[in-house]
């Protein structure tokens, strides 16, 4: 199967919006699937391609993806915002995928240190305390994940929460 007839456009719905996402198909029986949420003002594909990446090498895993756009960027309707008023983008994001969480934050970054203490207040922390939440931070990487090994790290960690949900579930 090619890596396009995987992926098929989706959108839903955020407070009258159409927000545009990727999903891309895991295995028929999956149990397990990631929404991958960008961290700042860019689309789904990611800086250096890395949502694209990572979706690819998880559904190829087994595991559906879904990428998307908040509103007002890439190809989502609405005015655009910045990542501190997104919350129910990403809220409406989960409850059309539904899943656990994992936040992968990266330690060299002021958008990651902003977005940690945005969490800790409402209305990020309870649209966040909704679900499992898992973290894991790659202390030495920067903002985009930029090199090989720092995308890497970020798929392999994905990769064994996934695994720790599996065996859960």
């Amino acid at each position: 199967m090619s890596r396009m007839s995987r992926m098929r456009p989706v959108e839903f719905s955020c407070e009258g919006d159409l927000l545009s996402g990727i999903l891309h198909s895991g295995a028929a029986d999956a149990r397990t699937g990631v929404v991958i949420v960008v961290g700042g003002p860019q689309t789904r594909i990611g800086s250096h391609r890395q949502f694209l990446l990572l979706a690819n090498a998880l559904a190829a895993a087994g595991h559906p993806c879904l990428r998307f756009d908040y509103r007002g960027m890439g190809d989502s309707e609405g005015e655009p915002r910045d990542f501190e008023a997104v919350d129910a983008d990403i809220r409406a994001a989960v409850d059309a995928f539904r899943g656990e969480v994992l936040l992968v934050l990266s330690g060299r970054d002021l958008t990651a240190a902003e977005f940690r203490a945005a969490a800790e207040q409402a209305p990020l922390a309870e649209a966040l305390g909704r679900s499992r939440l898992g973290q894991v931070e790659l202390a030495d990487a920067n903002h985009t994940f930029s090199s090989a090994a720092w995308r890497a790290e970020v798929e392999q960690a994905t990769m064994s929460w996934l695994a720790a949900l599996d065996t859960r579930n």
